[in-house]
């Protein structure tokens, strides 16, 4: 149950991480400017002239496969550092 928890805890942290990163690599600047979505990859751009927006599947699997990746991390970091732990009390 509680590798489950850091799991989730993992998955929303990561989500924090990106939606922050987000933010501060793709600041809008005015309301008709191209803004680009994604982080840490591009994956999608609106706005500016007509006909000026851009979809790229590719850059978003690469986002998801990041975002999981992070995640992964996190979460195995987190369990690793919990048994060391409850390793250190028993003995």
């Amino acid at each position: 149950m509680k590798v489950l928890a850091r799991m989730v805890g993992s998955f929303f942290l990561t989500a924090v991480l990106f939606v922050i990163g987000g933010f501060l690599r793709h600041p809008s600047p005015c309301f008709d400017c191209f803004e680009p979505h994604g982080f840490p990859f591009t994956y999608r751009q609106d706005g500016g002239y007509a006909g000026g927006a851009a979809f790229y599947r590719g850059w978003m699997v690469a986002d998801i496969v990041a975002f999981a990746l992070l995640t992964t991390l996190i979460a195995c970091g987190w369990n690793w550092i919990a048994a060391t732990r409850r390793r250190s009390r028993s003995g």
